[in-house]
């Protein structure tokens, strides 16, 4: 049975994310057996996923499992829309659960070690790869600007106002303008969502 980083379980505090956390290891060996997975390596979490190293079959890979929110609920969709060019590769998952089995990557290679004008041109080509039609997804534009603009102004009183009101203000002018323009009949954003 894994253990869960405890700066991950300090991230999870309301009543029903700790009650997801309890059930978590559980639901990481019910993923080992169901995709004949070995454990290979600590876990590692990002804000709201556990990330679990193991191998599968001769494969490296890592299992994700997300705490179940708006944001996750569609990145399997994305990822199956690029098939692992320019992004991730899935390589299974489920839905319902909010897990993913992903390629691993290899955490200690980034564009800092690339010369500049050489980390340019990859992130041009990997721009190019993921500028794909966006998939149907489960929210609209219009439903996340409508989000954005009531939480960006309460995110940023609750972290202290350290970004600048105008800045906050501008970003919310933003998301309306984005949300009049996707009601536009013929549209792109009409058809295209976001994840």
């Amino acid at each position: 049975m894994i253990t869960i980083p405890a700066t991950f379980a300090a991230r999870l505090r309301t009543p029903e994310q700790r009650r997801w956390l309890t059930f978590l290891p559980e639901m990481v060996e019910r993923y080992l057996r169901r995709w004949d997975l070995r454990l290979d390596g600590e876990p590692m979490h990002g804000y709201s996923g556990l990330v679990v190293p193991v191998r599968a079959a001769d494969r490296a890979a890592v299992l994700k499992v997300s705490w179940p929110h708006v944001e996750a609920r569609d990145e399997a969709v994305a990822l199956t829309t690029w098939q692992g060019a320019g992004a991730v590769e899935l390589l299974d998952h489920d839905s319902a659960d909010f897990v993913l089995l992903l390629e691993r990557l290899d955490a200690a290679r980034d564009l800092t070690c690339e010369p500049i004008d050489r980390a340019v041109d990859i992130a041009g080509e990997l721009l190019r790869r993921l500028a794909v039609p966006a998939p149907v997804l489960h929210r609209s534009l219009a439903e996340q600007a409508d989000r954005w603009c009531m939480e960006l102004p309460t995110e940023a009183a609750r972290l202290g106002n350290v970004v600048p009101a105008g800045m906050i203000d501008r970003a919310v002018g933003l998301c309306r303008g984005a949300r009049r323009r996707s009601r536009v009949r013929g549209h792109p954003l009409v058809t295209q969502q976001i994840s």
